[in-house]
């Protein structure tokens, strides 16, 4: 009998570790890295395979798809490949002779996590960066003033880092190398990481991994919306939007990368501008275990009916919240796309964490006998 009962407990044990298992979704080793592993088994990986690992796992940390620990474990293993194939690869990019083309040329570098600093105006970039927006609080006045405080503290000119970086004055670019002695003073404990820059085949110049990402996403995601002014849905043009993606990620052109780089930074401009909007109105609902957001009255409610911006979103809000001293919740989103007469929901539970909100709304849409599509976790 005893027999009996421990093999049941076992079992049941074993169903419900299945079921709490498969009720969460998580995101894992990159994909993109796991292909290029298995193509240098057979010795097919190339710097193109390398580099596709590259934007997988660099994707998923800008995302915050994956955890920090998480994300440094693949930088280590791209970083022992990268010196398979560019022997002087390393973050300065200095070195002695070399036998491979300048056009494929991969490096690593220490990046700043200043979204696509190297095309934007330094000003905008920390004013609009998720990471140095959500510390400092920039939607207040405070917040404002002590980007203004860090700028006079680097010894950069307004003025300078209202510029174009590439028509900023070279003694202002340097003037960053002094942000380790002081980024600490202002909470920015991560503004630092390691990443990764490629040369373009066609320009003489380069982008950053994280550059690339932003860009790719914003053409497959948005396509053409802020110059159609219309509705797009995301199974509009997918031929094509896939293919002005495919170039930028290639980096075959250097004007569809800066295409990319516009909707990007328009985008981030516009999630930004809605994110301090929910802050300063106050718009965000607490329910229990978690908070929500109901953007029925936005004003960009044709763009903000996409998942991966309207994830941005959510994880933008949930970490200005953990920044101003709110204890974490998993957050919700909901947006109105009054053309196809549908809601599109968003859930996030945070940097790599475990999300189980693709179960929870699948039972939530049977409890009310409501049509669901779920297409992405």
């Amino acid at each position: 009998v005893t027999k009996r009962i421990s093999y049941r407990v076992e079992v049941n044990d074993a169903k419900r570790s299945a079921v709490e298992y498969y009720r969460n979704s998580y995101r894992g080793e990159s994909s993109a890295l796991l292909a290029h592993i298995l193509a240098g088994d057979i010795n097919k990986s190339t710097p193109e395979t390398l580099w596709a690992a590259i934007l997988g796992v660099t994707d998923q940390f800008v995302l915050q798809r994956v955890t920090k620990d998480k994300y440094v474990s693949q930088v280590e293993t791209l970083q022992s490949e990268l010196t398979r194939f560019f022997p002087i690869a390393d973050a300065h990019g200095t070195g002695g002779s070399h036998d491979f083309s300048e056009e494929t040329f991969i490096r690593s570098s220490e990046e700043l996590r200043l979204d696509m600093l190297r095309h934007w105006t330094l000003f905008s970039s920390l004013t609009s960066s998720a990471y140095v927006c959500t510390k400092l609080m920039s939607w207040r006045k405070s917040g404002r003033n002590r980007i203004l405080e860090l700028l006079a503290k680097l010894g950069i000119p307004t003025a300078d880092a209202r510029q174009l970086w590439r028509f900023m004055k070279e003694d202002s670019k340097k003037a960053l190398n002094k942000l380790p002695s002081i980024v600490d003073e202002f909470g920015l404990f991560d503004l630092h990481y390691d990443g990764f820059v490629r040369n373009f085949r066609d320009y003489k110049g380069s982008a950053s991994a994280a550059d690339v990402v932003l860009a790719a996403n914003a053409v497959l995601e948005l396509g053409d919306v802020f110059d159609s002014g219309r509705h797009t849905d995301l199974e509009e043009n997918v031929k094509d939007r896939f293919w002005k993606a495919y170039d930028i990620v290639c980096l075959r052109q250097y004007t569809a990368l800066q295409v990319g780089l516009k909707l990007a930074i328009r985008s981030q401009e516009l999630l930004v501008s809605e994110a301090h909007q929910v802050l300063e109105r106050k718009k965000i609902i607490p329910s229990g275990s978690f908070r929500y957001v109901l953007l029925r009255d936005s004003q960009q409610k044709k763009v903000l009916i996409h998942p991966l911006i309207l994830s941005r979103l959510a994880l933008f809000l949930q970490d200005a919240l953990r920044c101003s001293g709110v204890p974490p919740k998993p957050f919700v989103i909901l947006a109105p796309d009054e053309t196809l007469r549908r809601w599109v929901i968003v859930g996030v539970t945070g940097r790599g964490q475990k999300n189980n909100f693709g179960h929870r709304f699948r039972a939530a849409a049977e409890k009310i006998e409501a049509i669901l599509s779920y297409n992405g976790f």
